[in-house]
């Protein structure tokens, strides 16, 4: 048990301080760039020209903006792709775990933690450390604020979601992707090891394991048959081959520090850092009634539906406190 990455296990594996599964799939999302280009000796270049500065990998979204301009066709005719940047913003529960990915940044840093208190895990980040909704606060609006920006250096971004981002990267039109860890494999075969770079999200990165436990309510003899596999597919062997073979994002700290790993896998290097600082969703009851409403109001502000204003998100903080019973 204590080769678990501690956070992983307690994140997945334990609801209100009890064990009730085993990590699984760790998985979570990364930020993924065409290596290739950024250390082209004439792309670099030409953004010093344009911009003043080096061509450096991003770890902030401010600089993301900067770079997927420079990477779109529309505003750099010589850009080697289409569009900066795949963003999935569409009208489904992708856009409320994309939202995390900047506002994490903007909620976790010190001002942050200064007027909401720390996020604890049963709440997550979209919460104040007493429970109330975070997101209605300058910080709530500055994660939107950078999405909007980024919206055009990406294909379509209300329209997209997992698979057409996927795509996008994966056939040469844009520069970037955030996308979760399983995709990696499909970066690798299509475009060639050498031309996929990984690093950690410049903002926060959000968390998406998985954990396998066993239903109470089934016949003893189904009860040990489920055990005996759990047993066998979270084991040490199984995490480390499942990671080298299918790309299946790992839970064990074993598996992270195997030679045989880090010299095969350059996403170890990112998930390290991203385990420890990635954000969370509600693990609440309520949760899927939050992302219901919180998506529709969200869309409705990138499509300029509505104003991007405090009161748009009073409204929606309204909202959700209606749910909660508060």
């Amino acid at each position: 048990m204590n080769d678990f990455i501690p956070q992983v296990l307690e994140e997945s594996g334990k609801w209100q301080g009890k064990l009730i599964g085993l990590p699984f799939y760790n998985n979570t999302m990364l930020f993924y760039y065409r290596k290739d280009l950024f250390e082209d000796p004439k792309i670099k270049q030409a953004f010093k020209e344009k911009y003043g500065r080096e061509l450096t990998l991003p770890t902030t979204w401010e600089e993301v903006v900067e770079i997927a301009e420079f990477f779109t066709k529309k505003y750099n005719k010589s850009s080697p792709t289409d569009y900066g940047i795949a963003l999935m913003f569409p009208r489904t529960h992708t856009l409320f775990y994309m939202y995390l990915l900047f506002f994490g940044e903007y909620r976790n840093a010190p001002l942050g933690i200064m007027r909401h208190g720390t996020a604890d895990l049963e709440f997550g980040e979209y919460f104040t450390a007493d429970h109330k909704p975070a997101f209605n606060s300058e910080e709530g609006l500055k994660a939107l604020e950078m999405m909007k920006k980024l919206m055009p250096y990406s294909p379509d971004p209300l329209g997209s979601d997992y698979g057409e981002t996927i795509e996008y990267f994966n056939q040469g039109l844009v520069a970037m992707v955030p996308q979760w860890t399983g995709p990696y494999l499909i970066f690798k075969n299509t475009l060639g090891e050498d031309k996929v770079g990984i690093i950690p999200m410049p903002g926060r990165s959000v968390s998406g394991q998985w954990a396998l436990g066993i239903n109470k309510f089934i016949p003893e003899d189904k009860k040990l048959a489920a055990f005996k596999f759990i047993i066998f597919a979270t084991s040490k062997w199984a995490d480390k081959n499942k990671f080298l073979r299918f790309a299946v994002a790992p839970a064990r700290i074993s598996t992270l520090k195997d030679p045989e790993v880090r010299a095969a896998d350059p996403r170890v290097p990112a998930l390290e850092v991203t385990y420890v600082t990635q954000t969370h969703r509600p693990r609440i009851p309520e949760e899927p009634r939050l992302e219901d409403i919180t998506v529709e109001t969200f869309s409705k502000i990138l499509s300029e539906e509505l104003p991007l204003s405090m009161e748009t998100l009073n409204d929606l903080a309204k909202k959700w406190e209606e749910i909660l019973g508060k």
